[in-house]
């Protein structure tokens, strides 16, 4: 699907914030907030590659959705549509049964409505899987009380330098600036940082360059096989 979710066989994913769909949103005295325009050709992009499970849950259609990520995957849509995306640390959450691009970054990721919804899934599913090798057993405490909780006293929050890139919108630098500033009033303490190799992408780059040919090789002779009927049990 790539990062855009434009390639589906059923056509593109659109963003629901801005796609051919008319829609209006209201309080709860029923008063509109926000009326968008219908327009066949003007639309926004889901983000990708999970950009149906971002869409599914940005509309309500369900509670939570599974998605999978290997450099952004989750996190990209998640970003676009206005939701939770969450990728856990590698084999925290089983990958068995998720088709891999690269066997050592990809993990299934959860998308939600909510922080708190995103923990319950995590909860769930997360843990030791036999028939996962790199899954790992953990214990982590539920937290509980997150979203009540707002000391920030002991919370140190780095901002690097090098994301403040040419380029970035107006828009985004404002509400940088807004959440820094929100997250200082209630008490953590924001500092400019550095990551001076942030340009340097290079073997992250070649991980999956590397580790995609043998990955989707199997998959590939399967599809051949299937098309050309000489598949043997």
């Amino acid at each position: 699907m790539g990062c855009g979710s434009i390639t589906s066989f059923y056509g593109p994913i659109k963003n629901p914030w801005k796609s051919h769909i008319s829609f209006k949103v209201v309080d709860k005295n029923n008063d509109v907030l926000y009326k968008n325009k219908s327009n066949e050709d003007d639309w926004y992009i889901a983000g990708g590659s999970s950009g149906g499970s971002a869409v599914a849950v940005a509309t309500g259609t369900c509670f939570a959705a599974l998605a999978s990520d290997t450099g952004g995957s989750t996190r990209n849509p998640a970003s676009r549509v206005g939701v939770i995306g969450y990728k856990p640390s590698y084999g925290s959450i089983s990958r068995h049964g998720l088709i891999p691009l690269t066997h050592s970054m990809d993990v299934p990721g959860i998308m939600t409505r909510y922080v708190d919804c995103c923990e319950q899934i995590f909860n769930l599913i997360k843990g030791k899987d036999l028939s996962d090798s790199t899954s790992v057993k953990i214990d982590i405490k539920k937290s509980g009380s997150f979203k009540d909780k707002k000391d920030f006293q002991n919370i140190k929050i780095g901002i690097p330098e090098e994301y403040n890139c040419d380029g970035l919108s107006d828009e985004i630098k404002s509400l940088w600036k807004e959440t820094a500033d929100y997250l200082e009033n209630c008490g953590a303490k924001v500092e400019k940082i550095s990551l001076p190799h942030r340009q340097q992408p290079q073997q992250l780059q070649l991980s999956p360059q590397v580790q995609l040919p043998p990955v989707l090789q199997p998959e590939q002779h399967l599809h051949f096989s299937l098309l050309h009927g000489d598949l043997h049990p």
